[in-house]
């Protein structure tokens, strides 16, 4: 849960929707063609569907790799 309270409060300094950036940094993967997530309510579906417009910079990519590998 550590890793997630930094990546969240990351998101939050710099104004972005964790769920948008895990969408962002999924799909800046060359390996990944399409993030599938579940919905339940159709505002769900128009979100996801937004989330994957975002695009991640170099830098904030690297920075959210550093909290995912940093112990």
């Amino acid at each position: 849960m550590v890793r997630i309270d930094r990546i969240a409060d990351w998101c939050d300094q710099n104004g972005l929707n964790i769920t948008d950036v895990a969408f962002a940094w999924l799909l800046s993967k060359p390996v990944v063609a399409s993030v599938m997530a579940g919905a339940t309510k159709p505002e769900q579906v128009t979100a996801n569907a937004k989330a994957a417009s975002l695009r991640l910079s170099a830098d904030q990519i690297a920075a959210l790799e550093g909290m995912l590998h940093d112990d």
